[in-house]
């Protein structure tokens, strides 16, 4: 798996949106994410960071993944345990 790679230009464009928490779904419905393999959701974390989540697989309870920084993904695997909400 790559450890880092860049956002295409429509990534750039479309991802500068940053949704709200009462936007996001809500916490009971958070299991929902391991049926999201192959997308790019928003994440809120349990201790306040939030930022757009590449979701490529799971793996246990942890959602491998990349996180946008940058105009670049960039490799970071999250315990599903610390995903507050999403969208």
């Amino acid at each position: 798996m790559d450890r880092m790679f860049p956002a295409t230009e429509t990534q750039k464009r479309l991802l500068t949106f940053r949704p709200t928490r009462p936007h996001c779904l809500a916490e009971a419905d958070v299991g929902t994410i391991v049926n999201c393999i192959n997308m790019v959701v928003f994440v809120w974390l349990t201790n306040g960071n939030g930022y757009w989540y590449f979701i490529k697989h799971v793996q246990g309870d942890t959602l491998i993944g990349y996180i946008l920084v940058n105009s670049r993904w960039i490799y970071n695997p999250i315990p599903q345990k610390q995903v507050w909400i999403y969208y």
